[in-house]
């Protein structure tokens, strides 16, 4: 399993209209509003890289998104 946190930056839409819209993305598990660089933070869990960069290409697809930032997670 592959983790990865997503910041999220978008337009002047709505927020509660965007993060319903990526909360319905399969593989996200989590996604807030927040304060700060980002507008959103989502969690995300995919089995391999390559389900894991599609969950990310989904979302930074959406036409609101302005820019993205994710950081890949690992156990020590």
């Amino acid at each position: 399993m592959i983790t990865a946190y997503i910041f999220i930056q978008f337009g002047s839409k709505d927020p509660v209209e965007v993060i319903k819209a990526i909360r319905k993305v399969e593989g996200v598990k989590q996604a807030h509003v927040v304060t700060g660089p980002a507008d959103i933070i989502a969690f995300i869990e995919a089995e391999d890289m390559e389900k894991l960069e599609l969950v990310v290409s989904k979302i930074r697809k959406m036409a609101v998104i302005t820019s993205s930032d994710t950081r890949i997670t690992w156990s020590i």
